[in-house]
Formats: C-alpha cells, structure tokens, sequence
C-alpha cells in the first residue's frame, strides 16, 4: 500500500508534500514510484511506517532534495535483481529520524548521496547489498552523518563501487 504513487510518468515534481502514518502501519510507502523519469521531490516530511520513499523498477534521473523522513525505513531503491534496476538518483539534504535504514539499494547505478543527516532505529545505516552479477556502480556519498544511539552505525555493502568522502 502507498500514499502517494507515481508510476510510468516522465517529468514530475512533488514539492511541500506532508505524509503521515503511525510508524506502526506496515506497508505504508510515503511515496513509490516505478518506471519514471525526470521526479523530483523537494521540501517534503514523510512519517510512516515502511519506506519514506521507495524507488521502484526502472526509474531514472531522480531528485530528492530537503526531505525529513522518519519514522519508517529510510529510502530505498530497486527491491528485487529480476527487476530492470534504477540510475542516476541524487539524494540531497535529507533528515532521517528513527529510520529503520538510512538508504539501502538493490540494482542501482550513478546513485549520490549528499547532506544527509539523523538518527536510525537500527543499527544498519546504509546497506548496498549487490549480486556479482549485478554490481553497483557510481555510488558517491558525501557528507552522510548517521547515528543509532549516538554511535557510529553499520554499513553493509557487497559489490558496490563508488566513492565517499
């Protein structure tokens, strides 16, 4: 179940939108959407209790910008390796608070990451988990400053390349 999907549509912005869901409503995505081009999201607060936002199969050429997300799980990318992956996604200035996971990503490449900042739910910020097969590409993190308990937290990454700084 999703509050708010975008699903084959080229050129869409979402700009001020406020979801809210208990934390505890499972299968609650903010907003998902699938085999787009061209989404921005921009100035945005998302409660719920799954995905703030969830980037489903072929999606490219995204913007998430100034977004305060959590509770819930984070952002998350391309779920499944039989689906066609995600590129090119830039996640700017975004605020988790008592996320699940930060970002996590499956089948993705050219994906950046900047300013993003908070608390987490559980221990795992960030969890690139990719097939030999499929491997991550163009990763780029800058500035990502996550805490779980007000300590450093985990980050799982199998077959990703990119770089952080």
């Amino acid at each position: 179940m999703f509050h708010i999907v975008i699903n084959g549509c080229d050129n869409v912005t979402l700009q001020g939108v406020r979801v809210s869901a208990s934390w505890q409503s499972p299968n609650t995505d903010g907003i998902h959407m699938q085999l787009v081009s061209g989404v921005t999201i921009m100035d945005t607060q998302i409660k719920t209790g799954d995905d703030c936002v969830s980037v489903g199969p072929g999606a490219t050429n995204l913007w998430i910008e100034n977004v305060a997300c959590g509770p819930g799980h984070g952002i998350s990318l391309a779920k499944d390796l039989e689906e066609e992956g995600v590129q090119n996604v830039t996640a700017k200035t975004v605020t988790f608070a008592r996320t699940q996971n930060g970002v996590s990503g499956v089948k993705v490449s050219d994906v950046r990451y900047e300013d993003i900042h908070g608390t987490l739910a559980s221990e795992v910020a960030v969890k690139f988990d990719y097939s030999s097969a499929n491997p991550c590409s163009g990763t780029k993190m800058r500035d990502v400053k996550l805490s779980y308990r007000n300590e450093a937290p985990q980050s799982l990454c199998a077959n990703v390349g990119g770089m952080a700084s």
